[in-house]
């Protein structure tokens, strides 16, 4: 029971060390809520900015299967879901599709820019479809395709 609770499960660690009892060192070492693979760590490595010092943690502890669990779980990583939410907002859209393609991540950069003001505001973009099915409205796009030379869109 002891080696579940923070700090005393150290302590018990400690002992069988000393007592020379692998077994129960790395019964010990599996059921530390602080240790590598504890609650605590894999639930800290889920939220943004401790995530980075969880990762610096285990680079410095060489522990590549940890470093690279808590890379894969980065809230603001490429995958992340707060980089993925951000990516829902028109132009803090546009700047997350150029950091993607700046690191080359094509797959994250393509999904980021279907929230992008081109993609909005474009020819096929959503608003300005809304905007040509509105009276009144409908003259603002039809300006828009005439001034880029689509006629076709214009006299829709």
């Amino acid at each position: 029971f002891g080696e579940h609770i923070p700090l005393v499960s150290s302590g018990i660690q400690l002992l069988h060390e000393l007592a020379g009892n692998q077994e129960a060192l790395e019964r010990a070492r599996k059921s530390d809520p602080l240790g590598r693979d504890g609650i605590l760590v894999h639930s800290l490595e889920y939220v943004p900015v401790i995530n980075s010092i969880m990762q610096t943690v285990h680079q410095a502890g060489e522990d590549d299967e940890s470093l690279q669990r808590a890379r894969e779980r980065d809230p603001i990583g490429r995958h992340g879901y707060v980089t993925k939410a951000l990516e829902h907002i028109p132009l803090v859209s546009d700047g997350i599709v150029a950091i993607h393609r700046h690191s080359g991540d094509d797959v994250a950069a393509e999904r980021a820019r279907g929230y992008s003001l081109q993609k909005l505001f474009g020819p096929d973009g959503a608003v300005t479809r809304a905007a040509e099915l509105v009276p009144g409205l409908n003259f603002l796009p039809a300006g828009f395709h005439w001034m880029n030379g689509d006629r076709e869109r214009a006299s829709r």
